[in-house]
């Protein structure tokens, strides 16, 4: 599989709406080049919150995605979390075409990378960096930062696929729980690069912001985050 690349709708969508409360609601406008500002309520919501509940440990970390964004459940892939506009819900289960106009966010936890406790870096398909994976699979990483958020460690990516020079942002949470990571991508709205810098921006700073409401008692916590070098191969856990 892979990283980074949404699943393909295959006629799976229905309507499964969670509601959420809310822990904060801001609003900001963003400029577009022609001139017209657009006013963009967000919310927060937990990771759990965000995943459907379908964490087996409670991770300590708050997201901010656009407030008009539901929970969308996926039949067959239990394991996928779609949030998307409300109103697109019924667009989407007739087309089975995920929404480019307004774009949306998934998350689920990641059969392909995962986090190495020993080395403190997060590994890809055969055990190499996710920048040297991502480069044979057809993307290219724009930025990339590691941070450690509430003792997890956590990697946020801005990539470019290479053929089609579409943006999407993801980002790799460590669940400290053998090497699980729990993978979120976002596809911000077609035409709108503005508007997906900045709901990525806000939901980057929130991670970053996110209120521990668990004692910290991993070792990992105290690992500094590696600088994002050049692909190397790292060693591949035993799982």
């Amino acid at each position: 599989m892979a990283i980074g690349v949404e699943q393909k709708v295959n006629k799976i969508f229905i309507i499964m709406l969670m509601v959420v409360v809310s822990a904060g609601c801001s609003t900001s406008s963003v400029k577009l080049p022609g001139g017209e500002v657009v006013d963009i309520p967000l919310k927060q919501v937990s990771l759990n919150e965000f995943m459907g509940g379908q964490l087996s440990v409670k991770m300590p970390v708050t997201l901010s995605i656009p407030e008009n964004y539901v929970y969308v459940g996926v039949r067959n892939m239990p394991a996928f979390s779609y949030w998307m506009p409300s109103n697109k819900i019924y667009q989407v289960q007739v087309t089975q075409e995920l929404p480019q106009d307004t774009g949306w966010i998934y998350g689920n936890k990641s059969e392909s990378v995962g986090y190495d406790k020993v080395t403190n870096e997060f590994f890809g398909d055969n055990g190499y960096s996710l920048r040297h994976v991502l480069s044979i699979s057809g993307y290219q990483v724009l930025k990339s930062e590691r941070v450690v958020v509430n003792g997890c460690q956590v990697i946020f990516l801005d990539v470019e696929e290479k053929s089609t020079r579409k943006r999407f942002y993801s980002m790799y949470i460590a669940m400290m729980v053998e090497t699980d990571c729990i993978f979120i991508a976002y596809r911000p709205p077609l035409g709108n690069p503005e508007i997906g810098a900045y709901i990525w921006a806000e939901l980057v700073k929130t991670v970053k912001e996110s209120e521990n409401t668990m004692e910290d008692t991993t070792e990992d916590s105290k690992k500094e985050s590696p600088k994002d070098n050049e692909p190397e191969k790292v060693p591949m856990p035993g799982n």
